[in-house]
């Protein structure tokens, strides 16, 4: 049963013992306060759902948007730029910073093996391909340009 309908339920339910006390004010006043109350209640609850409706519709069309502008490429995200180029750096699938290349950032050389160096997020990923290979090949993927340098 929907709110609406609970809300108009209770109207009847209302309307039904009203008629049992006909003539007591003081029983009649306060049926009338819940009478009050309860359309109250419906009209905010209309609202609510209308709200939570427009809610979901953006939360749809925000999903759309992230997925065009994310590609997920050997279980890492790249990030296609408003020029329509691809960023060359590989991004976190858990929080879509920047990814480090693991020996890169501990001894210069560059590996297989990503990190990711955001705080309390710990990601790290395996032979997903070494940087040089990796963004040409994401790039050729999906059919863009790269759209800055290696770094």
């Amino acid at each position: 049963m929907s709110g609406v309908e609970v809300v108009f339920s209770a109207l009847k339910s209302l309307a039904e013992l009203g008629g049992r006390f006909a003539g007591d004010k003081v029983a009649e006043k306060h049926i009338e306060f819940l009478r009050d109350q309860l359309t109250v209640v419906g009209q905010s609850y209309a609202k609510a759902e209308e709200k939570a409706g427009d809610l979901e519709r953006k939360v749809a069309d925000l999903e759309a948007q992230i997925a065009s502008e994310w590609k997920l490429f050997r279980g890492v995200y790249f990030r296609l730029l408003p020029s329509g180029k691809m960023d060359p750096s590989a991004h976190c699938p858990g929080c879509r910073k920047p990814l480090v290349n693991r020996l890169v950032y501990f001894s210069g050389e560059a590996t297989d093996d990503y990190i990711c160096g955001v705080t309390g997020c710990g990601w790290h990923g395996q032979n997903i391909g070494r940087p040089e290979a990796l963004f040409p090949a994401v790039a050729k993927e999906y059919g863009v340009e790269l759209g800055g340098q290696l770094v």
